[in-house]
């Protein structure tokens, strides 16, 4: 590994790359996606992760927010990529993964001729300051484009630093997270870290077939999304999958309920089951559970990193189960925004704090439970609505397998709950039975006045989040 993370790093040398200059790394899951990410680390160039499935709008808005020299890309996505670098009139190199006629592939890098004694004496490029720039990691994209997250080498090695409860040391791992997450990207630095053996697999394969790797792999690491262990409840994936071989399953991403984590825990009792909570804009990790954490919460506020809740209008600190927005602070913070002081000064206030933009409480032993995001609160006259707390009864039902509760807007009440539901393959429910499941289990004020919609799939970003964005523009054609 080594060695072809050097060959690459001189061919990027050779073809003008310097200290500071940015790599795009447009790729998914596989055997070699480490060796422009190590490669780039080298030379001290800017590691800039994007999807790997990309559109020619898509290529557009990464080249101007980025402006790599030298993209490394799926062969799929190669022709958007140049006919995008055209539109933006910029020269970019393009090295392709995979086989593309007219295009120099990283197999053909791996391969080209290098003294041997180059290699033995190549050193890595010197950082001149531990906050210099490291990689642009993009946000998740689900109230907009995303924004490039400027993080430094102290926040990449704090990212990678691994926290007890959750590390990889020795273990058989799988994640599915591509480097287009900041969490994809810093587990490939951690896995070899952590002398952990990797299991890389495509990132079309069902729950189903995910098990069967599991399974036949041993794995005993598994880091997911609420998705996969919300699937293995509602299909009964694991009365024939048990995987009593997974030891740690290590779910973020999206809200994790008690109850549901509490079912997940009784389904795989010779499991781990661990909830985090982290965002790029913090330079990763920030809570985490640990054994003797309660389910539905987030966990402990990780070394080095500090919190406090404040009340979203006042910015006074609440206390004890008291709702408010979560504000972090750390060494490990980002830069900030790329191109964007003035989006960086919005979240980042004079003090050094981070606002999340995420209303969360912590209870009396100081574990984290999170809400929602402010961005997601519906305005229903005088009461603002948590989404996540309607959507997490809806998905109690067995026939539902994700609920999205977004805004209407309402001429008196200013806005209506509408849920949008994708129901287990082979199950029915009706919208009568979810409204009186609703009303059951929640004040008078969340019933779903905006009524419920039937998805066949929900839309998600690409990052995998259920893209909440493009549901509240579908929910306004169903208004009248």
């Amino acid at each position: 590994m080594a060695e072809q993370s050097i060959r690459c790093a001189l061919w990027l040398k050779k073809n003008g790359i310097e200290k500071g200059d940015k790599i795009g790394i447009w790729t998914d899951n596989h055997l070699n996606t480490y060796i422009p990410v190590i490669a780039s680390l080298y030379i001290a160039a800017i590691i800039c992760p994007w999807d790997h499935d990309v559109s020619k709008m898509s290529a557009r808005y990464c080249l101007s927010l980025t402006s790599p020299k030298i993209v490394f890309v799926n062969a799929a996505s190669a022709e958007n990529l140049m006919d995008a670098a055209k539109e933006e009139n910029l020269k970019v190199k393009v090295v392709v993964i995979g086989s593309l006629p007219g295009f120099v592939s990283l197999a053909d890098i791996l391969e080209d001729q290098i003294d041997s004694s180059e290699i033995d004496e190549f050193l890595c490029s010197e950082i001149d300051n531990p906050r210099d720039l490291a990689m642009i990691c993009s946000s998740s994209g689900t109230t907009g484009m995303p924004k490039g997250t400027e993080l430094s080498y102290v926040s990449l090695y704090n990212s990678v630093t691994p926290v007890e409860e959750i590390h990889l040391k020795n273990e058989v791992s799988l994640w599915l997270p591509t480097i287009r997450w900041h969490y994809g990207l810093t587990l490939i630095i951690e896995v070899i870290l952590s002398n952990s053996k990797r299991i890389i697999i495509p990132d079309n394969l069902s729950e189903i077939e995910i098990c069967k790797v599991i399974q036949n792999h041993e794995v005993t690491w598994f880091g997911c999304d609420t998705c996969f262990p919300l699937r293995l409840l509602k299909y009964d994936i694991l009365q024939k999958y048990p995987l009593t071989c997974l030891k740690k399953l290590v779910v973020s991403g999206a809200p994790f309920t008690k109850k549901m984590q509490e079912a997940v825990a009784k389904m795989m009792q010779r499991t781990q089951v661990l909830q985090c909570y982290g965002l790029t804009d913090a330079g990763g990790l920030c809570v985490s559970q640990t054994r003797t954490s309660k389910p539905g919460s987030c966990g402990f506020v990780i070394r080095g990193v500090r919190i406090k809740v404040v009340d979203e209008k006042t910015g006074e600190t609440v206390g004890v189960n008291k709702m408010g927005e979560l504000c972090i602070k750390s060494e490990f913070l980002m830069n900030g925004y790329h191109k964007n002081p003035q989006q960086t000064k919005e979240v980042i206030d004079s003090d050094g704090w981070l606002h999340t933009k995420d209303i969360v409480y912590y209870d009396k032993d100081g574990e984290i439970y999170f809400v929602s995001r402010i961005s997601d609160f519906i305005n229903y006259g005088s009461i603002k609505l948590s989404p996540a707390e309607i959507e997490s009864v809806l998905e109690l039902h067995p026939s539902v397998l994700n609920a999205a509760v977004v805004p209407v807007p309402h001429e008196t009440d200013e806005e209506h709950p509408m849920a949008f539901v994708e129901k287990v393959a082979g199950k029915e429910v009706t919208a009568e039975e979810l409204h009186s499941l609703v009303e059951e289990n929640l004040p008078w004020y969340c019933k779903l006045l905006g009524g419920v919609v039937f998805l066949d799939k929900m839309p998600r970003v690409t990052t995998g989040k259920i893209d909440k964005k493009r549901l509240k523009i579908m929910a306004k054609s169903y208004v009248s």
